[in-house]
């Protein structure tokens, strides 16, 4: 027995439901427009220094892409900022010179004391490349204006 279509083709060749199977949901609809402004991006940074600490507050993050509104005040783009990973790569180190460590430690609000470190062995240069600790604060969106100044 042949399956019967739901759709009739009328004389101009446009496609009609049939009788009884007409229903509103077999309207095409554009997508739904999301006021909300997403943006995915990869800030780079080289460091010439070869020890120290640095420390990456929610505020560093917030004002990495800021819009001039006069010739010396400027405006955040952003309300709420997520860090999504950290990757980390030192530079190989000459032959004869003494091996280079990283290391990752997170500090936001209920982190477990988690850090991360490698060692560069000869030509091969030390990488991290590590994700929020699920269990802390780090991993959901950080408001403008609270705690703007607690280190990640």
């Amino acid at each position: 027995m042949r399956k019967q279509n739901k759709h009739i083709k009328t004389a101009r060749g446009r496609f009609q439901a049939a009788s009884g199977q007409g229903s509103l949901s077999n309207i095409p609809r554009p997508p739904a427009y999301i006021p909300t402004m997403n943006f995915l991006h990869k800030f780079r940074f080289n460091s010439s220094s070869n020890s120290g600490l640095f420390t990456i507050t929610r505020g560093n993050l917030l004002n990495m892409v800021l819009l001039a509104t006069s010739a010396s005040t400027t405006a955040r783009i952003f309300e709420a900022v997520r860090l999504k990973r950290v990757e980390m790569w030192t530079n190989p180190v000459s032959a004869g010179s003494d091996p280079l460590a990283i290391f990752l430690e997170w500090l936001g609000a209920y982190a477990p004391s988690t850090v991360i470190s490698d060692l560069c062995m000869g030509l091969i240069p030390a990488h991290i490349r590590a994700s929020p600790p699920k269990a802390s604060i780090d991993m959901w969106w950080s408001m403008s204006g609270s705690n703007e100044s607690e280190a990640l």
